[in-house]
């Protein structure tokens, strides 16, 4: 087998290895390796990585000199990127014993490994892909993955629930911040048969993450505990988590409330951050709004108080006075991924346990689009 990399291979086997491929230790030490599939026929190479469950494989037009596979330590290749021109690097395996790499003047021979081992990306046969237009994978990436759980002791809550039918509606919880999205979609037969599922965020990472070419509508496929999708030349398919997502106990969140702070998010964000520094324990920061004066503390019996008061230029506040507490860390997540230069905080005291939400706040001179996202963060004892 021989092929030459050329700029736009390095970049997919680089967003491969750095965001797909797992760098701890696993179970199955060859999924840490890339497969690479050339094909002389085609003149293009794949490129195939995995974590077990999530899949992904990206071809990609090459100079091919003979048709084979080989599986090479990503770890390694993502060395080599980085300290060498990608027009110098070419692979050539003539036997099962070694890979030799051509860099300018120099060759470096490595063990060939055993390909055979690598788990076979199997695409979904058997019912038509469903093309989704207006499908913006990054936003859902963006604004869903980070609140999924990392728990294994709660596993359906480690997956993104998806609704697709009309419209899409997404949601992530991982039991202190809620995040939740709503996208519209054209022209999608899901309409006539909707679906509910929950997959992993590396998938919606991947597809957000590798390049998809010319491309702009990709397609989907469900088809039972499985699902792939497909945009240029790009394939990504994994298994889907088993269960109900438990979305019913979260169907009465409040949308609105009579309590809001429109406030600028930069400036939030940075006085968050100040007054969270008295209490690195647990992080939690104390909101004190009222129409005359809205401010952020944060306090420990071993640090001591802070206290910001906030700008009345830039924090405007409707309601009755109010006094909550939450977790600094979450509140500053959720206002990082709002995409509008000032955010709405709706507030509640009716009930202990209504959580804080956070949603975009458009100007006159701007549109609210095909997205609409809101983030819930639990509040906390004052005391």
């Amino acid at each position: 087998m021989n092929f030459k990399f050329n700029k736009k291979l390095r970049e997919v086997a680089t967003e491969i290895c750095k965001s797909i491929v797992p760098r701890k230790f696993i179970s199955m030490p060859v999924l840490t390796n890339v497969l690479f599939e050339a094909n002389e026929s085609l003149g293009e190479v794949a490129v195939i990585g995995s974590d077990g469950n999530v899949f992904v494989r990206y071809c990609v037009e090459a100079e091919v000199g003979e048709s084979g596979k080989i599986l090479f330590p990503a770890n390694m290749l993502l060395n080599f990127f980085g300290k060498v021109p990608v027009s110098d690097i070419e692979f050539n395996a003539q036997d099962n014993e070694s890979i030799t790499i051509s860099i300018h003047n120099v060759e470096y021979r490595i063990f060939n490994r055993d390909h055979s081992h690598f788990p076979n990306f199997d695409a979904l046969t058997g019912a038509p892909f469903v093309p989704l237009l207006n499908f913006k994978a990054e936003a859902l990436a963006d604004q869903l993955c980070h609140a999924a759980s990392t728990d294994p002791m709660r596993p359906q809550l480690c997956g993104i629930n998806l609704q697709i039918g009309e419209n899409l509606k997404g949601l992530a919880t991982n039991g202190i911040m809620i995040s939740m999205l709503e996208m519209e979609i054209t022209q999608s037969d899901f309409a006539v048969n909707p679906v509910d599922i929950t997959c992993p965020p590396l998938f919606l990472k991947a597809i957000s993450n590798l390049p998809k070419g010319e491309e702009t509508t990709g397609t989907l496929h469900v088809l039972g505990n499985k699902i792939e999708y497909r945009c240029g030349n790009l394939q990504v398919t994994c298994n889907l988590f088993e269960g109900e997502y438990p979305r019913k106990t979260l169907s009465k969140l409040p949308e609105s409330s009579d309590k809001l702070l429109t406030s600028d998010v930069r400036l939030l964000i940075k006085a968050i951050e100040t007054a969270e520094v008295m209490d690195k324990a647990t992080g939690r920061i104390v909101l004190k709004l009222d129409e005359t004066e809205c401010s952020v503390s944060a306090s420990s019996l071993d640090e001591g108080r802070s206290h910001i008061e906030l700008d009345p230029a830039f924090h405007f506040y409707e309601g009755k006075n109010i006094e909550l507490a939450a977790r600094g860390k979450f509140l500053k997540t959720a206002l990082r991924r709002v995409n509008t230069d000032f955010a709405k905080v709706y507030v509640s005291n009716s009930k202990r346990h209504n959580p804080i939400m956070i949603t975009n706040h458009y100007t006159d001179d701007q549109e609210p689009g095909v997205i609409t996202v809101r983030h819930y963060v639990m509040p906390m004892r004052i005391s």
